[in-house]
């Protein structure tokens, strides 16, 4: 029992470890504006909202 208590410990640790370390590479899909509101669409978007802050900020600006 402690094996598997241990083991399913290392496995959600490992997990969790990869998804805050993975640094993807968000790109850009899509972005429609309707008038009041505008929607981004993305693939790959960061996990946490510090990082998705932090990409908006540092993505690089394109002219439409």
């Amino acid at each position: 029992m402690r094996k598997l208590v241990f083991f399913s410990l290392i496995v959600v640790l490992c997990i969790i470890g990869y998804l805050f370390t993975e640094k993807s590479n968000v790109s850009v899909i899509g972005a429609h504006y309707d008038g009041s509101t505008a929607q981004v669409i993305v693939n790959k978007l960061p996990l946490t909202d510090s990082d998705k802050i932090n990409w908006w900020k540092k993505k690089p600006k394109q002219n439409p």
